[in-house]
Formats: structure tokens, sequence, C-alpha cells
């Protein structure tokens, strides 16, 4: 059962980071489209040096995905990887700190009849998608247009792990 977010945390200076990272995460909202085009190669960059680990990962599993490519396309496959991972997280900012109308101009949804007659006749509904940056703003739409049904919906994913 969904339950309504509790009270807010105070100012005191132990949620002082939390507060910032909202902070950062509303300016970084505030971007327009082709801010976050120029800016997601600098921070994907940024991102690629310092997600050392993370990096592992992505070189193996672009190993492991395309035998075929040499070396030289799979670091144009990383870097590409990393400036979307960047977009992402302007996407994310977007989706928790922009106008809900700002964000519903951004995609189209079709098929929602068959989601709210699904719930109307008391059947559930389970949505499995890839975790890709369109996704986020994708779930961010279709979800504030079930709420405005009266349906509401939760999101949840599997953590990252580590590499062992």
């Amino acid at each position: 059962m969904l339950t309504e977010p509790g009270p807010r945390p105070s100012f005191a200076p132990s949620n002082w980071p939390g507060w910032l990272t909202v902070a950062l995460l509303w300016l970084l909202a505030q971007s327009p489209p082709a801010l976050v085009r120029f800016l997601s190669h600098p921070l994907g960059w940024l991102m690629r040096v310092a997600m050392g680990s993370r990096r592992k990962v992505a070189q193996r599993n672009l190993r492991r995905c395309f035998p075929e490519l040499n070396e030289a396309q799979i670091q144009r496959q990383l870097k590409a990887s990393f400036v979307f991972l960047a977009k992402a997280v302007f996407e994310t900012a977007w989706t928790w700190a922009r106008q809900r109308s700002r964000i519903a101009q951004m995609g189209e949804l079709r098929g929602m009849e068959h989601m709210i007659a699904a719930r109307r006749d008391g059947r559930g509904i389970l949505c499995v998608s890839l975790h890709n940056t369109c996704m986020i703003i994708g779930a961010s739409i279709m979800g504030a247009e079930l709420k405005r049904q009266g349906i509401y919906s939760a999101g949840i994913n599997r953590p990252l792990k580590d590499p062992v």
C-alpha cells in the first residue's frame, strides 16, 4: 500500500548534505535541453574518470556484447555511454523538479486506456522496462497521468552491485 510522504526534514546541519543535493538537482532541472547537450560531454568525461569501477564494468560488458569491435571502437562506445549517463542526470532532475506541464511536452503516451481499464477492473499492472534515459521521462509522464486518473503507482529498481 502506498502512503503519502512524511514531513520534510529540518534545516539542521545534519541535513545540509541532503538539502544541498536537492538544491543542486533543482538547479540542474532549470537547464534547457541545449545546455544539457553541451554540458553532457564534459560531465560524461568527468563521470567516466571518477567512476572507475562502473567504467570497468561497462568496458567488460561492451567487450562481451560486441566481440567484433576493436579497442578504439569499444572506447568510443564507452565514451558515448557516459555522455548518455550524464544526460540521464539532467533528465532525472527534470522529472523531479520541473513543472509537470513541461515534462508532459517531452513525450507522448499511447495505450494508457488499457492500463486504466485494467485498474478499473481491479487487475494489477506490471510494467517492465530497461533503464535508459528516455524511460525516466516516460515513467514520469505515465505516473502523472495515472495519478490524474486516481491510480497511484510506484517505481522500483534493483540497485547496482559493485563488481566482484
